[in-house]
């Protein structure tokens, strides 16, 4: 498989992210993470871990004995599972904080709204064979969406910070 590379250098990363996201908890007093920092902490560790569970998908299922498109239709239906998913805890979530929460957390910017919803068009595509042969590439696509997630939530936890 000439994307197995790829996924595992994807994996890697995501890894990578989510140990450097549960540093900031780490280094941080117990006290000093209010709402919104758990909030972000949480979605940066759902897309990196997603990632890189994500990007072993394939693998495994080459090693179960499947192959070809197969592959990336099942893998591509479980990645559009855990993102419809993500999507409903995320919003749960939010609506679970409260109003002086909501408004550090701040807007969802646009670009990030309509990466998700373009993952899952993808991935579903991607699925179907509808618009083009299920293939390795939109799935590596959805994982970069997730890693994509992950980062986020991390840089938005270092970078924008409530004010004391």
């Amino acid at each position: 498989m000439p994307a197995e590379d790829t996924l595992l250098t994807i994996a890697e990363f995501g890894v990578a992210l989510a140990g450097f996201t549960s540093i900031i908890v780490v280094f941080s007093r117990r006290g000093d993470l209010v709402d919104v920092d758990r909030f972000r902490v949480r979605n940066a560790l759902l897309g990196s871990l997603g990632a890189a569970f994500f990007a072993l998908v394939p693998s495994t299922l080459l090693l179960l004995g499947l192959s070809g498109v197969s592959v990336w239709q099942i893998a591509s239906a479980t990645m559009v599972l855990y993102l419809l998913v993500l999507a409903g805890y995320s919003m749960r979530m939010t609506l679970r904080l409260d109003e002086a929460s909501r408004a550090l957390l701040g807007r969802v910017p646009p670009f990030m709204i309509g990466a998700s919803v373009l993952m899952v068009v993808l991935q579903a595509l991607n699925v179907l064979g509808v618009a083009f042969e299920p293939q390795s590439g939109i799935y590596v696509l959805g994982l970069l969406g997730l890693l994509m997630t992950g980062a986020f939530g991390f840089l938005r936890t270092l970078f924008v910070r409530p004010s004391s």
